[in-house]
C-alpha cells in the first residue's frame, strides 16, 4: 500500500473521530445538509451524530485495513528491533575480560572500540526463561568499522525478559513515532465510543 494512502486514512479517522466527539458532547443538531451545493432539509432536526456514525464506521474500517497492510508490520519491526537491542545490551554487560577472550584481541584494544552483542534468534524457551543466540562484534565508532568476534548463547530469566519488554514499550512510546503513528489513531477513534454512555 502507498504510504500516502495510509496517511490519508489515518487523517480521515482522526478528523471524523474529533468531529463525532464534538457533536456528541455539544449535542449538535442538524436541520439540513448541503452536499455539493445541493441542500437537503429535514422535517425535524436530527442529531449530527446520526450522520457522523456511519462515516466513523467507514473510516475506522478503512484505517484498520491500512494499518493491517502497512502499519502493523512497521510497528512489530520497531518493537522487535528495540527488544533485540535491549537484549544485546544485557548480553554485552554479562561479558568481561575474565569470561570472554574477545576483550584480549587487538581490535578490542583500539581506541574507540566497544563490544556489541546483536541478537540473532531465540534458541530455547522454558518455564524458567529463554535462551538467545548473539553475534559478538567489536565496533569502532572512530574508524567506523566492526569486526566479528564469534557467537555466544545466554539464558535470561522471565523477570529479565519482562524488564527488557517494559523498556522496549517505553522506548517505542516516547522515543520513536511508532505508537503515535499507528496506535494513537485507534485510541482517538475510541473516544466517541467511550463517551457514548455519558451523552
Amino acid at each position: 500500500m502507498d504510504s500516502t494512502i495510509f496517511v490519508r486514512q489515518r487523517r480521515n479517522l482522526i478528523l471524523i473521530s474529533f468531529t463525532l466527539l464534538i457533536s456528541l458532547l455539544g449535542h449538535v443538531l442538524v436541520k439540513r445538509i448541503n452536499v455539493l451545493g445541493n441542500e437537503f432539509p429535514f422535517e425535524q432536526t436530527i442529531r449530527a451524530s446520526v450522520i457522523l456514525w456511519p462515516l466513523w464506521v467507514y473510516w475506522f474500517f478503512r484505517y484498520f485495513q491500512a494499518f493491517m497492510e502497512e502499519g502493523r508490520g512497521k510497528l512489530v519491526d520497531a518493537y522487535r528491533s528495540r527488544f533485540n537491542e535491549g537484549l544485546g545490551k544485557r548480553a554485552a554487560q554479562r561479558l568481561n575480560p575474565d569470561n570472554f577472550d574477545g576483550f584480549k584481541t587487538p581490535v578490542m584494544k583500539e581506541v574507540g572500540a566497544q563490544l556489541l552483542a546483536r541478537t540473532v534468534t531465540r534458541t530455547e524457551s522454558t518455564p524458567e526463561g529463554q535462551e538467545y543466540l548473539f553475534n559478538l562484534e567489536a565496533e569502532n565508532r572512530i574508524r567506523e568499522s566492526s569486526t566479528g568476534l564469534g557467537q555466544i548463547r545466554f539464558k535470561f530469566s522471565n523477570s529479565e525478559i519482562r524488564a527488557v519488554r517494559f523498556k522496549t514499550l517505553v522506548a517505542i512510546t516516547f522515543v520513536t513515532t511508532a505508537i503515535t503513528e499507528y496506535v494513537l489513531p485507534f485510541l482517538i477513534a475510541a473516544a466517541p465510543v467511550v463517551c457514548l454512555p455519558f451523552v
